[in-house]
């Protein structure tokens, strides 16, 4: 028998055993492959910028995500991981507060520095779809409609996720926004806070904290993707924030933890 042969007899029979094995698997075995070459091919175009032909909004948008949502205590890094997600083309959804600018802080980029009077205005005109009172100040968004085309990434704190969980259909929260939370621990915390000089006071920010965090420090409340490690770099959040875009794409719950 000649070594052609010998290769198209032996291709056939690969070929044969191919095809038993994919009619095999089951579906759900079939849809785990499919999740893990989709995120393998997705991540490597995103962490290696292949053209650039594939940020993290065109993967949100793939995906019909319309919300990445930070939540986190003071000095957590919720900033820094927003602008990780927005310098990849995601479009922040700026906040407004009547909280003092920080030095490093740009109106209409950060937040929307307005007065107390004027936040008042615009609640009694029913402008936000949540506002919350936060340390002595006011923080609240503008009511989105879902019908907007871009994904977006915010910061919402404890009583705002509770909120924003109560102004949305329980659907739309489970297949199309992806919330983050946080989990820095104290010591990591109050070193940031005294190094920042944080306007509130760093005890103060921390005891606050701590009441308002109270159920989500007891395990109360649920999270798609939990940041425990405080030097987390855009890998481990990139990473994340798509695997579970992708799970959510397929009807999978999986909880994703960084540590």
């Amino acid at each position: 028998m000649s070594l052609e042969l010998q290769q198209f007899i032996a291709s056939i029979i690969l070929g044969y055993s191919f095809y038993y094995l994919i009619e095999k698997i089951t579906p759900e075995v079939r849809e785990a492959i499919s999740i893990k070459y989709a995120f393998m091919k997705a991540y490597y175009d995103v962490t290696n910028n292949i053209s650039f032909s594939k940020n993290l909004n065109d993967i949100l948008s793939e995906n019909d995500i319309s919300f990445v949502t930070f939540t986190g205590k003071g000095g957590s890094g919720k900033d820094y991981a927003l602008e990780m997600v927005k310098s990849s083309g995601v479009e922040k959804e700026v906040s407004y507060t009547s909280r003092p600018k920080r030095d490093n802080e740009v109106d209409g980029v950060d937040y929307h520095f307005i007065t107390e009077e004027s936040f008042k205005y615009k609640i009694a005109n029913s402008v936000f779809s949540e506002y919350d009172l936060f340390n002595g100040w006011y923080y609240g968004k503008r009511k989105v409609l879902l019908t907007e085309e871009n994904p977006l990434v915010t910061i919402y704190t404890p009583r705002g996720i509770e909120t924003f969980r109560n102004t949305y259909r329980r659907d739309f929260i489970k297949n199309n926004c992806i919330q983050i939370i946080l989990d820095i621990d104290e010591t990591t915390i109050r070193e940031r806070l005294t190094k920042r000089g944080d306007i509130d006071g760093v005890e103060r920010r921390i005891i606050f904290d701590n009441k308002d965090f109270k159920d989500i420090d007891n395990g109360l409340v649920d999270f798609d993707i939990t940041i425990e490690k405080p030097k987390f770099k855009k890998y481990d959040v990139y990473k994340a924030i798509i695997q579970q875009s992708l799970y959510k794409n397929s009807n999978i719950t999986c909880d994703y933890v960084i540590k």
